[in-house]
């Protein structure tokens, strides 16, 4: 687990616009190889994903899965993992998800990193950028 993931994190908009209500994101640890994922939380919507830090080719990346959302449990067929690149610096994490047109959803960890190493040079494998900052304490 990266302990600088840990915590809260309030979501920054891409066009700079004043949110009156941020969406938060909760990562918090659930033992020493998992995190536990809420997001947005305090919402109708939030969804609880369950994340692996891991290493592909020496850079680290946050293997995630959804597990359910604010109605319970989501069905084993719709527990599809994404991959997720991330760096933190002081307040600020950066996030890029997998580009699905690129990269689609998948039911296995192994047939993730199969596709994910098929494609690892492709320039588009990464999203559009997701910021959030911690909030003061």
């Amino acid at each position: 687990v990266d302990e600088a993931l840990l915590g809260v994190w309030h979501a920054v908009p891409a066009d700079s616009a004043k949110q009156s209500a941020p969406q938060v994101a909760l990562i918090q640890k659930f033992c020493d190889k998992m995190y536990l994922i809420q997001y947005p939380v305090q919402t109708e919507d939030s969804l609880y994903f369950r994340g692996y830090r891991v290493e592909i080719d020496g850079k680290s990346y946050l293997q995630i899965q959804l597990v359910g959302t604010d109605k319970g449990p989501v069905k084993e067929t719709d527990r599809k993992y994404d991959l997720a690149c991330y760096a933190v610096s002081g307040d600020m994490l950066e996030m890029r998800l997998l580009n699905t047109q690129v990269v689609p959803k998948l039911g296995t960890t192994d047939a993730l990193m199969k596709v994910f190493l098929e494609k690892k040079a492709d320039p588009a494998l990464f999203g559009e950028v997701l910021r959030f900052r911690r909030p003061p304490r």
